[in-house]
């Protein structure tokens, strides 16, 4: 780029006597910085440093000075318009002067004399032209960097989209690989539940699921039945308590929610045989913790329990009157009755381990009532009563109704 100093010099081609010198001191005189070229080459020098314009006379019109116009104009950027001010005399006019299409573009010809003012107007109108031209380079210039800086930032914006499409696009492979993965793992589970809710139906015997709050979450075809009132759904369970269901026909009290909290709390499997008076039913209980509750599953085995109960009463009834048996078979059922009572002795409890009901009961038993007095006292069927006694029977470790008056007046338990 020329030096900015030198873009607004006018330069100064006229050959003859002091022509170059008395243009220098008019144009001086209005503020105009000029510089007079000794010959065409140092017009061309000159031009390729920087110039606002050009006033050449008449004279200086040759064809060396024409070829250096003509090479400069046709090399200049697409912004420059390089004015040229050409004095002439003698009556010439433009079309007078071999003059080509470029120079003709930006060439005014002014007739000698010139009077200095006219003179000084046209150069300063020239170089007012010239001005416009260097504020549109540097608006070129400025909007060229200005597209650079677009076209990096396309280049840049466009190498992170591409980029960010291929992360993009693993993503959703693997979003997709993730789906079909994840479909197929709820296949499988669907599959696997459906196999698991076939064998839990298909046994005979009661399995629930509950959760933390003992409520249902699953009750298996058997479990519906002990547990659903007549006019109930298995639907109708699944959301509810157990303990409002056990409910319905007496308290829910006892040892067997109380080895459900303890299953809860410790999350180790039980084992335990309970009675559970809201069903009439003895119970074998397996219960197991599981991440959501608990699963729970229940062995009816009331029949084995009373007929344990009928042999027990039957081998009190043998053992007091032994005058029809051999010393062996006294032995034997001797034997099996101390088998019986150890056992007995071992799940042995205090009046306090009995549970409210069981309490009511024997308190009466003490006082001598029978089954149906009870009953009719507690508001319980007689049946309801009769496994009572038996799990007291259980409990405490004795074998006969003689023997739980015993244990109980012994404890000072009396009716209220």
């Amino acid at each position: 780029m020329p030096d900015e100093p030198r873009q607004m010099r006018v330069l100064l081609l006229a050959p003859i006597g002091r022509d170059a010198d008395l243009m220098a001191g008019v144009l001086g005189g209005g503020d105009v910085e000029t510089l007079a070229c000794a010959s065409p080459d140092d017009l061309g020098h000159r031009l390729s440093e920087g110039a606002g314009a050009v006033v050449i006379t008449h004279e200086a019109l040759g064809g060396a000075t024409l070829r250096v116009l003509d090479d400069f104009l046709k090399g200049q950027p697409a912004w420059s318009d390089l004015p040229i001010v050409a004095l002439v005399s003698g009556g010439r006019r433009r079309g007078d002067i071999a003059v080509g299409e470029a120079r003709a573009r930006t060439m005014t010809v002014l007739e000698r004399p010139t009077r200095r003012a006219t003179l000084v107007t046209v150069v300063r109108s020239a170089l007012r032209a010239r001005a416009r031209q260097y504020e549109i380079r540097e608006l070129l210039a400025q909007l060229g960097e200005a597209k650079g800086r677009l076209e990096r930032r396309v280049a840049q914006r466009t190498e992170q989209l591409s980029a960010s499409n291929a992360r993009l696009s693993d993503e959703v492979r693997e979003r997709i690989a993730a789906a079909e993965q994840l479909e197929e793992a709820r296949t499988d589970a669907e599959a696997e539940r459906r196999r698991v809710t076939t064998i839990l139906e298909s046994i005979s015997d009661a399995f629930v699921a509950l959760d933390d709050d003992l409520r249902f979450t699953y009750v298996n075809a058997r479990a519906a039945a002990l547990f659903t009132p007549p006019t109930g759904s298995t639907r109708t369970l699944v959301g509810t308590s157990m303990r409002e269901a056990l409910k319905r026909d007496g308290d829910g009290d006892g040892e067997f929610f109380e080895n459900l909290h303890r299953v809860r709390t410790s999350r180790r499997p039980a084992h335990f045989e309970e009675y559970v008076p809201p069903l009439a039913t003895w119970f074998e209980v397996h219960v197991y913790p599981s991440e959501d509750g608990l699963a729970v599953y229940l062995q009816d085995i009331t029949t084995r329990k009373r007929t344990e109960t009928e042999l027990r009463e039957a081998i009190e009834a043998v053992m007091s009157d032994t005058a029809w048996f051999s010393r062996s078979l006294l032995e034997k059922l001797a034997h099996v009755r101390a088998r019986d009572a150890a056992g007995s002795a071992k799940h042995g409890v205090e009046v306090a381990q009995l549970t409210r009901r069981e309490r009511q009961v024997l308190e009466r038993l003490a006082d001598g009532w029978d089954n149906s007095q009870i009953a009719h006292d507690l508001g319980l069927a007689e049946q309801t009563v009769r496994n009572y006694v038996t799990n007291i029977y259980e409990k405490v470790g004795v074998h006969s109704r003689a023997e739980a008056v015993v244990w109980a007046r012994d404890r000072g338990l009396t009716p209220p």
